[in-house]
């Protein structure tokens, strides 16, 4: 590492000088180096390595084939301080030697895992400040990413400086640390740089590089190098600069080598252990001799230390690999599969799943058992990785759909929400039992529940309580799934579903004399059959709901009926009437709390149909701030249409574009026809006809109303 390497990076070297100045003081601190491909990030955690001779040095580098193996990158951390992990409280050294493998079958978690990682970086800075490095954070897996994470940020006085290097940080668990972006070179800079390390390059050489590097100090030095050996210019000369650019400067040198040093490189490229052994025992397999090594280090590319394989640069690793046929990474796999020792069960099934073309039973088994082995190391991550790779791998439909869900009950955990849903989806259209089919509703409804869903979180728990129930023939247990799914499907706007399910469940309330599920499914069916316009229907079914409800103190059904009569009240026109049933309960809202913004929403519809919006204001304030603590868009655009329904026209206008604009976010067919009813309404108020029924005759919400369409089209 010369001088050279850092022109241009005055600042970034200022800023690791100060952190190793303070980790001499007993002061900790962390750095995030983020740019492109070959800008210069490891050249900057080389640096700081030279400059922390009188301290100890941790490192780690994430590479992506081995991106998939839980707690790989924080092992190699964590290798030469191993030695402390019985100083640390026997909690955490537990924890720690089960993530790490060194105690099979200890279950672990991740506060613990953290906590050990953080325990030992300050048992190892006892002596003397410690620095950690990370490269190429963006490839770490996502396990490890999380403990070293999780340590820095607790980093306080233990003498501990952490610089990460990624391309960016954006989505992984670095990312809220200090940031110091790495920039391409001014073009004096490159100068600067090419005349150091290139004093006679030809003029016209020096331009061209210049303009095509774009200020990319590897990409400066590198394309220098090459123009100056290979006339004419030839790609990636002729090229712009990119990402895959700069490798191609690698992958170009790696080809100059002999075939059989190639594929060791290639051999040491796709196994991310570095391990020299494993490396030389596949090469041997594939009839390549230990001395095939000897002009990839001649040439810079590798380097051995002790037990490893080092390349030069991540670059000339993901370089090498990439640039490989498929045909002779599949070789390099199988053979570092057949090459693995007993004791490394999860290696050797990673690299038998990449070597494999077609389903594969026995793999996506071995895949299996790396997944339940990462589990109880906490390695969630992990683990569904293994499960989607043997899904891929699995020849049986109803196997990969079991596969899919597992892995996405992992993703789950691993706090994947995103991850979790692309599993179920590609699960859904497979065979699978009625169990599977309720595993994946709840997996479905715990992400919703996590992303601020709470009734479609309900609905696909409901549904998984109702699928389950059938399976086994619970009767009792069915029912009152069906009355709360119901409940629920109603509020997302699904009607006829509804409908069906409230059906259904009063007919077994009856049958097993269940006044809850009674009234409770009486209450559903009114209100469908009030936005239905059925006057007597929906009448009928309140008073019988709320003559069972009172004498079992059932309030949420009293609750449920009370908005099916205000419904019919205010299509009648009779909103002074449906305002004396909703306003007492508005004064009493934490007693109905699961319809408080429907009771809110009715009582300001009635209010500006009333043309008293004062009596509204009230229950507006009250579904501001119950929709504070919400931040999804359904009960925003609830309330924008409330604040639609309350302003003045100028005012309204925009509320209700809100409205509209968050109903397409986050849709839900029966708020959005309540919606453009209200707008026909806003648009047309002076008009004193009777107002129609929310939905049409045929059944389904997402319908307006004639009079609605017609006032939107007039206007």
């Amino acid at each position: 590492m010369t001088e050279y390497g850092l022109i241009g990076r005055e600042a970034e070297s200022g800023i690791i000088d100060r952190l190793l100045i303070d980790a001499g003081s007993g002061r900790s601190g962390v750095l995030v180096l983020t740019g492109e491909a070959g800008v210069g990030k490891s050249a900057l955690l080389a640096y700081a390595r030279a400059r922390a001779s009188d301290m100890g040095v941790l490192q780690t580098v994430g590479v992506q084939s081995e991106a998939e193996i839980n707690f790989a990158a924080l092992s190699q951390l964590l290798h030469s301080a191993l030695d402390r992990i019985s100083s640390l409280p026997p909690p955490q050294s537990e924890a720690l030697g089960a993530a790490l493998g060194m105690m099979p079958g200890r279950p672990a978690n991740r506060f613990l895992i953290g906590a050990a990682v953080l325990s030992l970086l300050s048992e190892a800075a006892g002596g003397c400040p410690l620095l950690c490095l990370v490269d190429d954070a963006g490839w770490l897996d996502y396990e490890s990413a999380v403990a070293i994470a999780f340590a820095a940020r607790r980093l306080e006085a233990e003498a501990v400086v952490m610089i990460v290097a990624a391309r960016s940080v954006a989505g992984t668990p670095f990312a809220g640390f200090p940031t110091r972006p790495v920039d391409g070179l001014s073009r004096s800079q490159a100068e600067t740089l090419l005349a150091a390390h290139h004093p006679r390059v030809d003029p016209l050489i020096r331009e061209r590089v210049i303009e095509r590097a774009c200020g990319n100090p590897l990409a400066l030095l590198e394309f220098a190098s090459r123009l100056q050996e290979v006339e004419p210019p030839v790609p990636p000369f002729s090229v712009g600069l990119a990402p895959t650019a700069v490798e191609s400067l690698y992958l170009e040198q790696v080809r100059r080598l002999p075939d059989e040093t190639q594929l060791l490189l290639l051999v040491a490229a796709a196994e991310d252990s570095q391990a020299l052994g494993l490396i030389m025992r596949a090469g041997s397999r594939l009839g390549i001799k230990p001395e095939a090594l000897e002009p990839a280090e001649q040439a810079g590319i590798v380097l051995v230390s002790g037990d490893q394989i080092m390349f030069g640069h991540p670059l000339a690793r993901s370089a090498t690999y990439a640039g490989a046929a498929f045909g002779q990474r599949q070789r390099v796999h199988r053979a570092l599969a057949d090459a693995c020792g007993p004791g490394e069960p999860d290696r050797r099934a990673w690299h038998y799943a990449a070597a494999a073309l077609t389903p594969d039973e026995e793999v996506a088994r071995e895949l299996e058992s790396t997944a339940w082995r990462a589990q109880l190391r906490s390695g969630q991550a992990a683990a569904s990785a293994a499960l989607e790779r043997a899904a891929q791998l699995s020849g049986k439909a109803d196997a990969k759909a079991a596969r899919l869900v597992a892995a996405a009950q992992a993703a789950w955990r691993a706090g994947n929400g995103d991850r979790a849903i692309a599993l179920i989806e590609l699960a859904t259209p497979l065979p699978a039992s009625a169990q599977l089919r309720t595993d994946a509703a709840e997996v479905r409804g715990l992400v919703q529940a996590q992303r601020g869903m709470p009734r479609q979180a309900a609905q696909e728990l409901y549904s998984r309580a109702v699928d389950r129930s059938r399976e086994l023939a619970n009767i009792a247990d069915l029912m009152h799934a069906l009355h709360l799914r119901a409940r629920c499907e109603l509020e997302l706007g699904k009607v006829a579903v509804a409908e069906a399910d409230a059906a259904e469940a009063l007919q077994f309330g009856r049958q097993l004399n269940q006044p809850g599920v009674v009234v409770h499914s009486l209450a559903v069916l009114a209100r469908v059959a009030a936005l239905r316009g059925d006057i007597g229907e929906s009448r009928r079914r309140a008073a019988e709901a709320v003559e069972h409800a009172i004498p079992h103190r059932l309030h949420l059904a009293v609750c449920a009926a009370v908005l099916a009569n205000a419904e019919i009240d205010v299509s009648l026109g009779h909103c002074g009437a449906a305002l004396e049933r909703l306003e007492p309960l508005i004064a009493e809202p934490m007693a109905y709390p699961a319809y408080l913004i429907e009771l809110a929403a009715m009582t300001v519809e009635a209010a500006a149909q009333a043309r008293t919006p004062m009596r509204g204001q009230p229950a507006l304030a009250l579904c501001e701030a119950w929709t504070a603590c919400l931040d999804v868009p359904a009960p925003r655009a609830i309330l924008a249409r409330c604040r639609g329904l309350l302003a003045d026209r100028g005012e309204a206008d925009r509320h209700f574009d809100d409205a509209l604009r968050l109903h397409r976010e986050q849709p839900n067919p029966l708020d959005q026809a309540r919606t453009r009813l209200n707008l026909g309404e806003h648009l047309r108020r002076g008009a004193r006809l009777r107002r129609p029924t929310l939905l049409a005759r045929r059944g389904e919400a997402g319908e307006p109303s004639h009079r609605a369409d017609a006032r939107l089209a007039a206007d």
